[in-house]
């Protein structure tokens, strides 16, 4: 059974993980796809690279407007870029705010692994109820997020091959689809 696993609640991180019947290349591209996280990451309200005109690299400028932020929008530096299984954004102005999105390689499967790491804010009186309500709402929102983002790397999995089906053998190429493609059609 393929199932999600709870946010975890690690001092100042939350951990959630999520188990995908498609290939590490696929969930990793949809990641790396920052512009469409406002769609499936549930607590990010607005995401773009500082220069819209290229493309995701080690060292790009992520800019991120998101419930952890209280809505202001703050400045991520992309720390590591392992292609198609990490990503790490960490806060350009403060090292403790951290976003990884993990891809594990299972068989011909993925299992995406997100931990967001950010200050606790306040004193004395604040700290119980951000640990209390805030973040219960956000470990809900990440596992929630998780769910969706399975369902789009999934549906748009099974569309893609339909599309390669549905091409009559002399229309593909011999490199027009991956690898795992052409193998099922085969």
């Amino acid at each position: 059974m393929i199932a999600s696993q709870p946010a975890l609640h690690m001092g100042s991180q939350l951990v959630a993980t999520e188990e995908l019947t498609v290939s590490p290349e696929i969930a990793f591209s949809r990641i790396c796809s920052i512009s469409t996280w406002p769609v499936w990451l549930s607590f990010v309200r607005r995401a773009e690279l500082n220069d819209r005109t290229s493309e995701l690299t080690h060292s790009s400028d992520v800019l991120l407007a998101s419930d952890l932020s209280e809505g202001a929008e703050e400045v991520f530096e992309v720390e590591e870029l392992i292609k198609p299984y990490l990503l790490t954004l960490v806060g350009a102005f403060s090292c403790r705010r951290r976003i990884q999105f993990r891809i594990e390689a299972k068989n011909k499967l993925a299992k995406v692994i997100v931990k967001i790491a950010y200050p606790r804010r306040g004193g004395l009186f604040y700290k119980p109820f951000d640990g209390f309500m805030q973040r219960r709402k956000l470990n809900a929102a990440l596992v929630h997020s998780l769910q969706t983002f399975k369902g789009l790397v999934e549906h748009d999995a099974v569309e893609q091959s339909e599309r390669y089906a549905a091409l009559a053998p002399s229309e593909l190429g011999a490199d027009s689809a991956p690898f795992e493609l052409r193998e099922s059609l085969i």
